[in-house]
Parts: C-alpha cells; sequence; structure tokens
C-alpha cells in the first residue's frame, strides 16, 4: 500500500523524463492478437528533443545498452517474400537479433516489411532472450488512434476489420512504439525526419568523419566493465539500415540515412523496386562510370568538363535504369538522391543476392557485420588506421565473429602489433569471448603490460563479490594479498598458507630463499610456458617472510591468477584454457574441484558438480600418467608442498575437495601405505609386526626404511621423460643438460658412507671400524628400530585397538559389578526392572529404610550396599577418561587452523570427535551424579553411564575402519542410518495413528499421565515383530469397538508389516547398489582422516598418554623461556614429526613441475580432441524442428552435389573418346534440375508417401 502512493525514484524520473519530452499521451498497449505482448507507447511531436527521447529509451525501457542498432524499412504495402528468399531473410535476421542483443526499429504498421519483421520476431526459438521490436510511426497514420490518447494507462487494442485509406493498423509482435504527431492525418512519412534523427543520435557518429580521441577510448573501456546506466548513455552504437523492397519513401529515407547521418544501408537484391534499383545502380556505376570519373581526375580535366561529363554518365544510368525508375511509380526524380549516395558514400552501400535459384544461401549477419566494417574503413580521412582497426576489433567483438577479425580486419602480425588492445583483451574477458582470448595470446599479446596495474586483477573480481569485500580489495595496498585472504582462503580453508602463496610471487615457484637484489637491479624469472606472463618490477630488498606492499608488481603468474579468477566467477569456457597454459595443473584442477564442489552444494547447481568431476578427472589422468612413467617421483610429487598455492600438497587438497576418484589411485594409495606403515618396511608379513607389539624387544629385529614415504631410485628422472616419445611434442629439451647416471654399486657405497651427490668424485677413504663401536652402532640402530616401530601409525592403531577393548571391558564391569552407592539408599526409588515387578507383587513392605531394626526383617539388595566411596575400578576409569581428554585438547590445540572458530569447526566435522566429546561429557556428569548425596541422582548416574557405555561401545565402529572387508561395510551403514532416519518419520506417523485410535477403544477414557505414551507405543510397536498381544485384549469383545479394533489391526498390520516394511528394504537395497561400485573409493577417502588421526597421535596409548603430553608441556615452557637453540630445535623438530609434506629442492621441483605441465599439456590435448568428436558445430537453427521437406531437400543437394562430379567425369570421357577419333558419336543434352522444381518434386514426393 505504501508503494502505491509513494512513489520511488524511478518513478519520478520516469515523469520528469516524460515532461521533458512533451509526450502528448503515453501507455501501455495489449493486444487481442498476442495477448502476451505489453507494448509501451509515447506519442510526441516531430519537434521533441532527440536526446531526450534517447535518454528516455535507454533508461526507462531498455536497461541495457545494444551492441547494434538495425533500422528495416521497405515496402509499407503488402509485400509477399518468396519462400525461399524468407528463409533466409528470416534466419539471418533472427541470428543478428539474438546473438547481438540488437535494437530492430521498424515503422510499427501491420503491413509490408513491417508485418513481416513482426512475424519473423514472432517465430524466436530463443524465449531467454527477448528481441526488442521498436516501432516508429506517424499518428495520424494508425487506426484507432481514438483508444491510444490515455496518460499512462493500460489499453487494449484491437484490429478494425474496416481500414480506412490512409491508415494501417499496429503490429502487434512489436515490444514499444513510438507516435510522432505532426498534425498530419492519413498521410504517410511524417515520421521519417524525426526517425532519422533518433538513429543518429544513437549511432553518436559512429561512422562520422571526426577522428576519435584517446578519452574516447578509455570511455568505451570503462563502459564495459562500469554498471552505471550514465556511462552506456555516452556510448555511441552502431546503427545499420536495412532496406527490402520499398518505393519513393524508402529512397528518401536511404538518402537521409546514408549522406546526412553516415549510416550504412544493406540492400537485399532480389525483392524488388528500391533494392533492385540500387543493386543495379551500384553495379553499373562500379563497372563503367566510376573507371571512367578516376580516369579523369588524374588527367587533370578542367572542373566545367568534368561537370558536364558527370552529368553524362547519370544520364547514361538513367538510361540504363529506366525500367527499375519506372517501376518506383513517382513524379519526383528519385536518381540524383541514389546517385548522390554512390558517388559519396559507395562504402555505406552493400548489397546481398537473395536469388531464389541459388543453391546457396547467404550469411546475412555476415553481410550486415561486413557492411559495417566498410562503413568504418571509409568513414573519413582523419581517421589513423590504427583507429580504424580498433573501430573494427570492436565491432568483430561486440558479434562475437572471430572469423571475421581473422580473416578481415588482424590480417597480418603488423596489424596486431601497432594496434593498442589491452581495454579490447579485457572486455573479451569479461564477456567470457574465449575464442577471441585465444588470438589474443596466438599473436603474443602482452599479459604484462595489461595488469601491471594493481588495480586490474581486482577489477576482475568487482561483478563475482560482495560491495564489502570489494571496497576491501580496492583500499589495499596490495589487492592480491586482499584477494586471497577474502576469496580464496575462506574456500580453500587453512591449508592455504596467504603469506607463502605471495612470497612465491616473488620467488621462484619451488624455493623458499631469500632473494638479494641488490646485484640485479632488474629480476626477471621466466619459464619456457609462462615467459611473457611474468611482470618484472623494480629492484628491492631481499625478501622476508612477511611480503611487502610492492611485491604484486614483481613477479607475477598472470595465468594462475587468471584460472583462479575464471574459477571463482564460474567462467566455464576460460577455465580449461588457462588451466592448459598455467603450471602445477594437478595442484590447480584439485583447487578448482574443490571450489566448484562448495558452490555445488551452496547454490544446489549440477553445472558446478560436473565441472569439478571434470578437473578430478583431468587431475587422475596427469596423476596416472605419471605414474606410470616413475612411480618414485610421483609419490614425492603426491606429497610435495607447492609454495605458488601456499605450501598445499596434492592430498591435502584432494581431502578438501573429497576427491573420491584421486584418492583411489594406486599412486596416493601407494603414500598412504608408506605413511600407515612408518619406517617399517612393508615387506614385513602382519603376524610379525602383531608379534612385536606383544614382546616389543623383536620390534627392533624388523627391517627398517630410511625415508617415511620410500623415494629412492636410480633411475634417470628427466631422462624417461625425454625418452618418453608421447611428450616430445610438448616438451622442449634444454640446450644443455648434465645427466648423473648412477650404478646400483655406487649409490649404495654412497649410502654407506654417507657421501652425497656433490662429494662424487671425491675419493673415498673407508676407515676401519672399531669393535666396540660398530657393537655401539648396533645398540643404537637397535633402539633406534623400536623408536621408529612406536611411531608408526599402524602400530599406534594397534596399541590404542588393545587397550580401548581394555577400558570398554573395564567400563562394562564397573556398570554391571562395581557401582555402589555411598549413602543409606531408598531402594524402591531406583531398581532394576525384575526387582520393581516383585515389589510391586508385595505391597506391605516399606519403601525405604527408617532403622537398623526394620533392616533386620529384610535383606539389603547386593547392589544397594552402602560403601563408604567409589571403588579403585571407578577412579582408574576416571583417570582413564581424563587422559582421553586431555588427547583432544591436543588435538584441538594442535590445529594447524589459524583461527580459533576455524580450529573448532574443523574439529567437530568428523563425527568421530563428536562421539568422544558427547561420551567424555557424559562420563563426567554420571561420575559426579553418583558422588551426590541423592537417591535420585544416583539412578541418574546409572542411567548417563548406561548411556555413556553404549556410545563407547559405537565409538568402537572406528577401529574396524582400518580393515578393507570390513571398512567399505561402515561405509553403507551411514548411508542406510540416512534412509533409516526419514523411513522413521513415516512410521511414527501410523504407529501412533493405530496407537492412539486402539488405545481409547480399548482402555476408554483415562487420566493423564506421562506414562500414557509409552503404553500407546506398547500397543502398536510390537505388533510391526509379530507381538501380537493386543488380540487377547478384544477378541471376545463382539460388540461395535472390538469389531472396529480388530479392522484396524487389520489394515495396521497390512501397510505397516507389508507395506513400510518391503519400503524399507528397496531403500536399503537401492543404497547398497548404489554404494557397491563406489564404495571402495569412499572407503579409500575415509582411510585418509584415519591414517592422519594416528600419525599425529603420541605413540603411547591411553591412560598412558599423559607422558607424552607432559614431555610435550615441558618442550614448550623450555622453548618458550629459555635461549636454547637445542632445546628450539628439538621443540620444533617434536612438532614437525608427524608431517608427510616434503619441500624439494630446486632441481627435483624443476623436473615435477616439467613432467606435470607436459603430461598437463598431452591431457588437455586429448580432451580437445575428444571433445571436438563428440560435439559438432551448431547453427542458429538447431532448435528448429526440421519439417520432412527439409530433410529431402537436404538429401536432393547431396545428390545434386554428387550427381555434378559425375557428369564432369562423364564429360571428360567423352572429350577422350572424341579426341581419339570418335567424332560420330552423339552426346544427348544434359538436364538438372533447378532449385524451383527440386523442391516441387519433393513436395510432391513426400505427400505421394
Amino acid at each position: 500500500m505504501i508503494s502505491t502512493f509513494v512513489p520511488d525514484d524511478h518513478d519520478r524520473a520516469h515523469n520528469q523524463l516524460i515532461d521533458s519530452i512533451g509526450a502528448q499521451s503515453h501507455g501501455t498497449i495489449t493486444f487481442t492478437d498476442n495477448k502476451s505482448n505489453r507494448a509501451e507507447f509515447i506519442r510526441i511531436a516531430p519537434s521533441a528533443p532527440v536526446s531526450q527521447v534517447k535518454e528516455f529509451i535507454n533508461t526507462q525501457w531498455y536497461h541495457e545498452r545494444p551492441s547494434l542498432v538495425i533500422s528495416v524499412t521497405g515496402g509499407a504495402k503488402n509485400y509477399n517474400m518468396q519462400a525461399k528468399l524468407l528463409r533466409a531473410f528470416r534466419r539471418g535476421l533472427l541470428k543478428v537479433a539474438s546473438t547481438t542483443g540488437a535494437w530492430i526499429v521498424t515503422g510499427g504498421m501491420n503491413t509490408g516489411i513491417m508485418k513481416l519483421v513482426g512475424e519473423i520476431v514472432e517465430m524466436n526459438p530463443s524465449h531467454r532472450r527477448r528481441i526488442h521490436l521498436i516501432g516508429i510511426a506517424t499518428w495520424g497514420c494508425v487506426a484507432g488512434r481514438d483508444k491510444l490518447n490515455v496518460y499512462g494507462k493500460t489499453v487494449e487494442y484491437t484490429k478494425s476489420s474496416i481500414e480506412r485509406r490512409g491508415t494501417a493498423p499496429l503490429e502487434p509482435n512489436h515490444t514499444k512504439f513510438i507516435f510522432i504527431d505532426d498534425g498530419s492525418e492519413e498521410k504517410f512519412g511524417g515520421e521519417i525526419e524525426f526517425r532519422a534523427c533518433l538513429e543518429k543520435a544513437i549511432s553518436g557518429n559512429f561512422f562520422g568523419t571526426r577522428c576519435r580521441t584517446t578519452s574516447d577510448v578509455e570511455l568505451q573501456t570503462s563502459a564495459t566493465t562500469a554498471t552505471t546506466s550514465s556511462l552506456h548513455l555516452e556510448r555511441s552504437v552502431p546503427v545499420v539500415l536495412l532496406v527490402v523492397e520499398g518505393g519513393p519513401n524508402t529512397v528518401r529515407t536511404v538518402h537521409e540515412a546514408v549522406v546526412k547521418n553516415n549510416i550504412p544501408a544493406v540492400f537485399f537484391e532480389g525483392t524488388g523496386r528500391c533494392c533492385d534499383l540500387f543493386a543495379k545502380a551500384v553495379r553499373l556505376y562500379e563497372e563503367y562510370i566510376k573507371p571512367i570519373e578516376d580516369a579523369e581526375e588524374t588527367s587533370h580535366m578542367e572542373t566545367a568538363t568534368q561537370l558536364s561529363r558527370r552529368e553524362e554518365n547519370k544520364n547514361q544510368l538513367r538510361e540504363a535504369l529506366n525500367k527499375e525508375l519506372c517501376e518506383i511509380k513517382t513524379v519526383s526524380d528519385v536518381l540524383q538522391p541514389i546517385y548522390e549516395c554512390i558517388t559519396q558514400r559507395p562504402k555505406f552501400l552493400n548489397i546481398v543476392s537473395l536469388n531464389a535459384k541459388s543453391p546457396v544461401e547467404p550469411d546475412i549477419d555476415l553481410a550486415i557485420l561486413k557492411a559495417l566494417l566498410r562503413a568504418t574503413s571509409g568513414s573519413g580521412a582523419n581517421k589513423t588506421n590504427n583507429e580504424q582497426k580498433r573501430e573494427q576489433f570492436l565491432l568483430a567483438l561486440e558479434w562475437n565473429r572471430v572469423d571475421i577479425l581473422k580473416n578481415e580486419i588482424m590480417k597480418t602480425d603488423e596489424d596486431w602489433a601497432s594496434t593498442n588492445l589491452n581495454d579490447l583483451f579485457e572486455i573479451a574477458l569479461i564477456r567470457s569471448q574465449i575464442e577471441f582470448v585465444k588470438l589474443f595470446l596466438d599473436h603474443d599479446f602482452s599479459l604484462t603490460d595489461l595488469f601491471r596495474n594493481n588495480d586490474k586483477l581486482s577489477s576482475l573480481y568487482k561483478n563475482s563479490m560482495s560491495k564489502k569485500h570489494y571496497e576491501k580489495i580496492a583500499k589495499s595496498k596490495n589487492p592480491l594479498q586482499a584477494i586471497y585472504e577474502l576469496v580464496f582462503q575462506p574456500l580453500i580453508g587453512d591449508i592455504f598458507k596467504v603469506n607463502v602463496a605471495l612470497r612465491s610471487q616473488i620467488t621462484p615457484a619451488h624455493t623458499d630463499i631469500e632473494l638479494e637484489t641488490d646485484h640485479n637491479p632488474h629480476l626477471h624469472y621466466t619459464t619456457s610456458s609462462t615467459e611473457q606472463n611474468y611482470v618484472s618490477g623494480t629492484p628491492g630488498k631481499p625478501v622476508r617472510n612477511s611480503p611487502s606492499a610492492n611485491s604484486f608488481s614483481n613477479i607475477l603468474d598472470i595465468d594462475k591468477e587468471l584460472f583462479l579468477w575464471s574459477v571463482i566467477t564460474g567462467k566455464f569456457e576460460f577455465n580449461l584454457f588457462f588451466w592448459s597454459r598455467g603450471k602445477n595443473k594437478i595442484c590447480a584442477a584439485l583447487i578448482a574441484t574443490l571450489i566448484y564442489r562448495k558452490r555445488a552444494e551452496k547454490e544446489h547447481d549440477t553445472n558446478f558438480e560436473q565441472r569439478a568431476n571434470d578437473f578430478e578427472a583431468l587431475a587422475v589422468q596427469i596423476l596416472n600418467r605419471f605414474y606410470q612413467m616413475n612411480p618414485c617421483r610421483c609419490i614425492q610429487a603426491v606429497i610435495r608442498q607447492i609454495p605458488a598455492y601456499g605450501n598445499v600438497t596434492w592430498l591435502e587438497l584432494a581431502s578438501k575437495a573429497e576427491a573420491k576418484h584421486f584418492f583411489a589411485q594406486c599412486a596416493v594409495q601407494d603414500v598412504l601405505d608408506n605413511i600407515w606403515y612408518g619406517y617399517i618396511n612393508q615387506r614385513e608379513s602382519i603376524r610379525r609386526i602383531i608379534f612385536s607389539t606383544i614382546m616389543l624387544w623383536y620390534s627392533g629385529f624388523l627391517q627398517y626404511d630410511d625415508e617415511l614415504v620410500k623415494t629412492n631410485d636410480e633411475t634417470s628422472f628427466i631422462d624417461d621423460l625425454f625418452s618418453n616419445t608421447s611428450l616430445l611434442q610438448w616438451t622442449h629439451k634444454p640446450k644443455t643438460r648434465t645427466t648423473v647416471e648412477k650404478t646400483t654399486d655406487d649409490a649404495q657405497t654412497g649410502l654407506m658412507n654417507n657421501i652425497t651427490d656433490a662429494d662424487k668424485n671425491t675419493p673415498v677413504d673407508f676407515v676401519a671400524v672399531g669393535c666396540c663401536e660398530k657393537i655401539t652402532r648396533e645398540i643404537c640402530r637397535y633402539f633406534n628400530n623400536i623408536f621408529n616401530f612406536l611411531s608408526s601409525p599402524y602400530v599406534k592403531y594397534l596399541y590404542h585397538s588393545y587397550f580401548y577393548m581394555t577400558f570398554l571391558l573395564l567400563f562394562s564391569y564397573v556398570i554391571l559389578c562395581g557401582v555402589f552407592p555411598l549413602y543409606a539408599f531408598q531402594m524402591d526409588v531406583c531398581r532394576s526392572t525384575i526387582d520393581s515387578e516383585k515389589q510391586d507383587k508385595d505391597n506391605d513392605k516399606s519403601s525405604s529404610i527408617k532403622d537398623n531394626e526394620s533392616t533386620t526383617n529384610r535383606t539389603i539388595l547386593y547392589g544397594f550396599q552402602k560403601h563408604n566411596q567409589p571403588a579403585i575400578l571407578e577412579y582408574i576409569l576416571l583417570i582413564w577418561v581424563t587422559t582421553l581428554l586431555c588427547e583432544e585438547i591436543r588435538q584441538l590445540w594442535s590445529s594447524e587452523a589459524q583461527t580459533t572458530r576455524n580450529a573448532i569447526v574443523q574439529y567437530f566435522e568428523i563425527f568421530w570427535n563428536e562421539l568422544d566429546v558427547l561420551a567424555i561429557i557424559l562420563f563426567y556428569v554420571g561420575f559426579i551424579l553418583r558422588c551426590l548425596p541423592s537417591t535420585q541422582c544416583y539412578c541418574a548416574a546409572r542411567i548417563v553411564w548406561s548411556i555413556d557405555i553404549s556410545i563407547w561401545y559405537i565409538r568402537s565402529l572406528e577401529i574396524f575402519a582400518a580393515i578393507k572387508r570390513l571398512g567399505p561395510k561402515l561405509v553403507m551403514i551411514s548411508e542406510m542410518i540416512n534412509d533409516l532416519k526419514y523411513y522413521m518419520i513415516l512410521l511414527i506417523v501410523f504407529i501412533f495413528g493405530f496407537g492412539v485410535s486402539s488405545h481409547s477403544l480399548i482402555y476408554g477414557t483415562k487420566q493423564f499421565t506421562w506414562h500414557l505414551p509409552r503404553d500407546i507405543l506398547h500397543l502398536s510397536y510390537w505388533q510391526i515383530f509379530g507381538e501380537l498381544d493386543i488380540l487377547s485384549k478384544f477378541e471376545n469383545n463382539f460388540h461395535a469397538t472390538g469389531y472396529t479394533v480388530f479392522i484396524l489391526l487389520v489394515a495396521y498390520m497390512a501397510i505397516v508389516s507389508i507395506l513400510l516394511v518391503n519400503l524399507l528394504i528397496a531403500m536399503f537395497s537401492n543404497t547398497f547398489y548404489r554404494l557397491q561400485t563406489d564404495t571402495d573409493r569412499i572407503w579409500k577417502f575415509q582411510r585418509y582422516s584415519l591414517i592422519c588421526e594416528y600419525l599425529s597421535q603420541p605413540s603411547i596409548p591411553p591412560p598412558f598418554i599423559f607422558l607424552s603430553h607432559l614431555w610435550r608441556l615441558i618442550l614448550y615452557i623450555l622453548a618458550q623461556y629459555t635461549t636454547s637453540l637445542w632445546i628450539k630445535d628439538k621443540y620444533n623438530r617434536h612438532l614437525k614429526r608427524t608431517q608427510y609434506g616434503i619441500m624439494p629442492d630446486e632441481k627435483l621441483a624443476n623436473n615435477i613441475e616439467i613432467v606435470e605441465d607436459a603430461l598437463g599439456d598431452e591431457v588437455y590435448y586429448n580432451c580437445m580432441r575428444n571433445a571436438g568428436k563428440s560435439t559438432e558445430e551448431h547453427d542458429f537453427d538447431e532448435e528448429r524442428v526440421h519439417t520432412p521437406e527439409d530433410s529431402m531437400l537436404k538429401k536432393m543437394q547431396i545428390l545434386e552435389s554428387q550427381q555434378d562430379n559425375v557428369l564432369e567425369y562423364l564429360r571428360c570421357l567423352m572429350d577422350g573418346m572424341k579426341m581419339m577419333g570418335g567424332e560420330n558419336i552423339k552426346v544427348p543434352e544434359l538436364r538438372r534440375f533447378d532449385a524451383e522444381e527440386t523442391s516441387i518434386f519433393v513436395i510432391y514426393f513426400i505427400k505421394e508417401e
């Protein structure tokens, strides 16, 4: 109601513009012929300010600036176009209007070409993008105009059955109308002058002769990225005039547009009258008259002579066009304006032949674009070639025609090098025009110049983030840091270290060193794959851990940043392209998988999920090829920290992205197996390892490896890469490369004597080792083996399992046999179920213990005997649970999350942690309650502990998660529980539905108690499992209530026992079959979290785990309050003892990146090749349903082309026979059907069928 009486700013602006243009009437038209169309209209005088009308159209009617305005003019009378010409014109016009978002301007009447255009627009197959059709008509010629004399109202327009001469009805498919009221009635042509002025204002001298300044170019660039409507108004829009048939008014319109307003015109030859006249006149002039005039100009003939000769040429042209001029039927001389158009604006006239007999349909949208290009190149001599190229380039961008750009505009490398195209590249990026971006980069377009400005990268994110975040980025001294902190870190998580990622921008991506730039004032770092995509900056100070604000401009991996931008903004077209150009392809693919999975979960969009699966598949393909080539280096790559992406590893990203397919690969499973067994050699049998856990002394004699993740190999990694022939086409060999060949004996000798590769050429001196030193070394190695054995996650898992089973047995014994009250106890308050039944039978006994005399008459039950303090086993359980609590606190404290909130969220994301917290809290609650001097508290303690031990038993299921045969079953159980939750909702409805009704009929009205719901459930729930005790309650009741309960029971058992139970079985079966093929992947994915949990846990299990916590606390205090380097180093090693990520040296990192890039390029090539095979190029008519006639015509065209080839071969054969002496051979006259005859034949053939 408030909005009805209080107009908003939009309404006020609307009314102000209406007043400024002097609208005599305005409103909305609804048509009886097209009720879905609501067309707004205004009626103005011819002298209305054109600029204000233009502003009104842009701000009130349409809020998007068009890339093109098509003005259609031609025959206003009834005009019938041939079927083939109509189809070509319809396809071309719809394609232009739909692909460019063009406005179409006509006369608005329901006659002639205007009616034809309206019918074509009505057939638009793309309903998502409506075509805007504007009609500009003379008010005095509108039939039924009296109904339109309103002010801001909606009127229904009905076509009159009787049309007067000089009037015409409105075309019902137009979306807007502008009526020009010049005071005349029933006189056409009153709108021509205003229409020409409006088109000139919209064009904004786009094809004018003035030179556009640099500020105009900058204004265009800003208009592309800005969202305010004022900037859109300032940009000029190309306007093109389409001429179909037409009469004298059409000639006048063409002259006004071409000569006065610099608007190109396209004539469709073959449509008759005006178009054929212009087509023939242009052809005759260019073929005969223009060469003569050019020769006269070069011969320096006198001016008077030239004028007389031109008059003669005009007369000759008039005689040649006499037939066409007679068809115009006008008393005025129409040749003069035609001649002016031909001589003054020859490049503004374009002829498109619509020949009904031509087998090839003309590409009308291509013809229109070429007309605009010709007009741009011929718009004036003041424009330089570069400015013309820029305007033509912008037109190709607007139309998204990269073929025209390559073939007609930017033909040579000099065109690309001499033209400033930075702003146009940014337009192509924002509009997701992938083919243009590829063309840019194929011609060595420098991304350095574009992204040298810090604001450029942040401006790309403007439309994809909240205003609050964008303002923070815009105000930040380092936009890249702000983007990482506000955009990527919340999506990727705390594993993404912003400071490391920023340091990688100013240091090589594979190193973690400080660069001294004092001796190198210009720091450059390039690679063969991205040589031109790094920005070199000014000299700076040595790099520290905290990047400076100017680090953005030192070295910027632009391909990586553009890939991340395309992922964040959801520009699918650019994802694969920039991914293929960047480095660290597996890491980038996993980041895209992570981001798209989160967006799919948040927005419930299957497109994001599909894109995430695609990138995961790319990462899997590269990983498998890498693993097949060199398994050891692939395992190193899986756990390699990548500084360019914040020191993340592939494992961490895959875990965050829930990339189950990635985890199921052999390379990842090998890494997990290595981490799971620790330093224990995997060739050791499981029995020996389990025996060693019982007899710890035996563990020192097991076989052990030197690394947590085994990566030792004796092959030359980079040589294997270049020896692979399939990668030679993708990888460029360095000019100089040193290959170190190692034999097995050399490698073993180096390892035995601790000789590095740098000391390879140093002579080896063998030192005699004494017996004592040898024994000492063996003893040290023995105890070191025991320590490595205890630090293995698998051994930790075994010990925790042993002690956890002991804890459950101890807790079970305490619950069953060890809990006694600490005070005088009232036995009738808290009793077991059996004791309660016995007590109910004996109502004469007392309910409480009053004194010692009364106790002699009764025997105190075993469980209620008073004890002075809790049992020792209860204290042991208390200490045990306390150590478990300390371990949970340690897990929360040692989280790598950068904030406490994130650490808590990450902790509770794990289901087992939730159970741990709940079980620990319940234990403490039960222990406190059992110590309080209250009978009710003791009863509550027993209840709480009973629930608690159930949770502890459920918690033990995690032990089975490490077993390959049982782990997948846990996955199925968890999914089936989700099905059971929804099933129970349905079941509860039927249980209470039957229980309440039957209970009321059997027992009648009873006083309400809180035990009543239990009685109802007891009555109805157990019937599902065959406990039909309810029958005994009404089997002898033959009254109405008895029969009613009987009928209810029959219906209830049929629904619940048959229908719902089988529904549950079907749900479980569906879940089982759905997960059966994917269960192994899910289990392998969940196994990673189990391994990480036991990797981070101390070696000593609870309850002795407090020793490890105490040792860590002592190290922490000493490291904080002492200056001993040994203590600090010891503490740091203690923190990093469970980390599996590695930071390889420069050479190894380079080798890994080279292979990853080469394999990524090969995978990308195969992906593009397969996509090209599976998808065909679609034209505009792919949504159109092909009739049998169209299909048969297509087949006939193929046969005709084959017939032509056969006839050509026969003709050559007959000529050869004649040359050999066969002059008397007679050849029959060959005849083939033309297009019209073929169409008639096909139609007849279809009808016969």
